[in-house]
């Protein structure tokens, strides 16, 4: 029975003192430890916990949790799930994720350093983390400190850049479309990309002068299982207009991943970004 497990410890500026911030961190026989940041916010981030450590000692399977934290890893805090989850209480509804040990798409959760704060992850609710197979697909635009579920299963997703356009497809399901959002997953759409089922492999985005392409490419479902690659097109978004005069007619708006708190300070400083509202989009 694995009962890897381990410690985080964090440097000074000059990398020779270290304190530790973390223990019975989880990690695999490939020392693929269970640790992410959220790109492009400094002091943000995850880590997956083993919380019964004497009961696998004693070979028992392994019950890991998430946390989550704000200032550089100094302190930790478990994910709040919303009662959509159908959590069992308040007291036990905590959001949990996989990582790159047992879903091999992403670490912890996937983000993009150009879409400050969006970000997507793989997991479910409760007292600990579930099988991948009863797992759900989660969305956050506030670098972690709230969720929503935009999935019932686990989904291989991309995020553009600057966030968009999000697509995900499901995982290990046969399926002919890819579902995608251009207003950070406040609404969803679907798209054909194949005539025929496909298990799809792997979707990724390809940046351009004049638009944006996503790429989709699977098996598809037949005697020969072919590889199929689709090309799906977003050429008709427009350019994001910003007006500071009046910011009510503007696509871009201020946003800190600590909005709603009186202290918005991350690390002694307020960070302040500019983020994308809702575009038009013809598909």
């Amino acid at each position: 029975m694995s009962n890897e497990h381990g410690r985080i410890f964090k440097a000074n500026s000059d990398g020779i003192y270290f304190t530790r911030q973390l223990d019975n961190t989880n990690y695999n026989s490939m020392q693929h430890v269970e640790w992410s940041t959220a790109s492009g916010i400094e002091g943000v981030m995850l880590a997956n916990q083993i919380v019964n450590m004497n009961a696998v000692s004693r070979g028992e399977v392994k019950k890991v949790r998430t946390l989550i934290s704000f200032d550089d890893g100094d302190t930790w805090n478990t994910i709040p799930a919303s009662m959509e989850n159908q959590c069992i209480s308040n007291e036990d509804c905590r959001l949990h994720f996989h990582s790159i040990n047992d879903y091999h798409k992403h670490g912890l959760v996937s983000s993009n350093p150009s879409a400050i704060g969006l970000g997507m992850g793989i997991g479910s609710a409760g007292t600990h983390l579930l099988p991948l197979s009863r797992s759900h697909t989660y969305l956050s635009r506030d670098a972690g400190k709230s969720w929503i579920k935009v999935s019932g299963r686990p989904t291989l997703y991309e995020i553009s850049d600057q966030g968009s356009i999000v697509v995900f497809a499901g995982l290990d399901t046969p399926t002919q479309h890819v579902s995608f959002s251009y207003d950070w997953g406040s609404t969803w759409h679907m798209a054909l990309f194949s005539e025929t089922p496909v298990l799809v492999r792997s979707i990724a985005y390809v940046p351009t002068v004049h638009n944006l392409k996503i790429l989709v490419s699977g098996i598809m479902i037949d005697q020969d299982q072919r590889t199929i690659v689709s090309t799906m097109s977003f050429s008709e978004m427009r350019e994001c207009f910003h007006n500071q005069l009046n910011p009510r007619e503007s696509d871009l708006e201020k946003w800190s991943p600590l909005n709603g708190e009186k202290d918005r300070c991350i690390l002694g400083r307020e960070a302040l970004c500019m983020l994308y509202g809702v575009v038009d989009i013809t598909y």
